[in-house]
């Protein structure tokens, strides 16, 4: 019983990341047709004990995520803390897009791919690109795998297998012995049928 209800608890849980994995990918998908003519910023500001400014953004343009995080231990002023979002044009300079080239002291951007450290008196400053179809296609992973999983179970419930663990169940229909798993009536009668095509199909022969 605690081994049925953990498979269970395992496949809907299984179910719900895919759902979710599947509506982060459709939304990557969305902003990544979205950030060739749109630029959209997400930041947040707090100051720490010591009085250190922090911020993180994350900025979504021409075809990447942009994600940095600096710290300013000396501020020059106090900007307003919390959480801010704006959205802007797309322009041909381009300061987020310029901090990777590497004759400015980034990696370069190679495949959309890109890193830049800096580390100076008073301010610490770290920025990542990623580009959005890497996202997309990591979003989509677990959506994939829960359609080959749905239909390899269909499958094998037609050829008359357990859809869990894929147990020949033709001489036990109405549970498998190998995981437990009880079928309803329509999954008896098809085993049921599908055991008595293969014993006419093997006097035929």
């Amino acid at each position: 019983m605690a081994h049925r209800k953990l498979a269970i608890l395992r496949r809907r849980t299984f179910t719900a990341l895919s759902v979710l994995s599947l509506l982060l990918s459709a939304a990557t998908v969305t902003l990544w047709v979205r950030s060739h003519w749109q630029r959209d910023t997400i930041f947040h500001r707090s100051v720490d004990s010591n009085l250190a400014l922090h911020v993180q953004t994350a900025v979504s343009q021409r075809g990447l995520l942009i994600v940095a995080a600096s710290t300013h231990s000396f501020p020059r002023d106090r900007p307003p803390l919390g959480w801010w979002r704006y959205a802007s044009q797309v322009s041909d300079v381009d300061l987020y897009l310029d901090q990777f080239d590497s004759s400015a002291g980034g990696s370069g951007l190679v495949l959309g791919f890109g890193f830049r450290s800096i580390v100076e008196s008073g301010i610490t400053y770290g920025a990542t690109a990623l580009p959005h179809w890497f996202l997309a296609l990591l979003f989509a992973i677990l959506p994939v795998l829960h359609l080959r999983a749905a239909i390899r179970s269909r499958r094998l419930n037609r050829a008359g297998h357990c859809p869990r663990c894929g147990y020949d169940l033709r001489a036990t229909p109405q549970r498998c012995p190998e995981c437990g798993r009880a079928n309803s009536a329509t999954e008896i009668t098809e085993i049921t049928e599908e055991t008595n095509s293969s014993l006419a199909t093997d006097e035929h022969r």
